[in-house]
């Protein structure tokens, strides 16, 4: 087997997905405490020993901010470089969410993440802006590009209306707009949504992959957002925590 540089690159960037999707599983059965942040994290006791020692290693859930200013240098960088449509549509993406996160978006003092999310969070952006700078093809029909982009919009604009509408609620209340009375947490379909549009626009296998990571890792946080909203309203909770009709 040939280990030329890329060989390496695409080795450890499929390997690092495995190995992230693996261990969400794992935590999934094992330590959901680990899954658990803002608002589900609330109540939980903590525990002794060894796995006490893990549940406290927490952040302050702020630093989400810090995804997406290292996600737009990144995607900016990819801009100068490649001038690809693609690249541009990471950034703007990257720059909507720094956007909201400085000025939409509120995060309590107390309220947490456990510091995997934080570390998972930029290798998950590193890995979208190395898809996007090594896969530089994209889908050959105009057709599909056109769908891509709409649908990129179209989820862009309706996360950001979902996540102003968050922004408004007296903490820990239950959101009732739109898709908020279907589905627990319809600002993760739209994220869904958003990278499905940049997997069909690039017709990259990284990028699908990237997309399998976002279904996977927020159907697990959206499962545990419903749980938590069919706990403290339970004839109000809506019926589907990710995806309407299906999840």
């Amino acid at each position: 087997m040939d280990l030329n540089p890329r060989s390496l690159f695409e080795l450890a960037f499929y390997s690092s997905f495995l190995l992230a999707i693996t261990s969400v599983l794992l935590a999934k059965w094992r330590l959901p405490t680990l899954l658990k942040y803002g608002k589900t994290l609330q109540g939980v006791p903590s525990k002794g020993g060894i796995l006490g020692s893990l549940q406290s290693l927490t952040v302050p859930k702020k630093w989400f901010g810090h995804f997406y200013v290292y996600s737009t240098a990144l995607a900016l960088l990819n801009v100068c470089f490649l001038r690809g449509f693609a690249s541009l549509l990471v950034l703007t993406h990257s720059a909507r969410r720094l956007y909201e996160t400085r000025c939409v978006s509120k995060f309590g003092k107390d309220s947490r993440i456990h510091l995997s999310h934080y570390l998972v969070g930029l290798w998950f952006y590193t890995a979208v802006n190395c898809a996007v700078f090594v896969d530089r093809t994209r889908t050959r029909s105009p057709l599909a590009r056109l769908v891509a982009v709409i649908v990129f919009v179209l989820s862009s604009l309706d996360q950001y209306r979902n996540h102003l509408h968050l922004s408004k609620l007296v903490k820990y209340t239950l959101p009732t707009y739109g898709l908020f009375q279907l589905v627990s947490s319809p600002h993760y379909f739209d994220e869904i949504l958003i990278y499905l549009s940049l997997a069909i626009y690039t017709s990259s296998l990284k990028m699908f992959l990237c997309l399998v990571w976002v279904i996977v890792n927020l159907s697990t946080s959206a499962l545990e957002t419903r749980s938590w909203y069919a706990k403290k309203f339970p004839r109000a909770a809506p019926s589907f925590a990710i995806i309407p009709y299906l999840l």
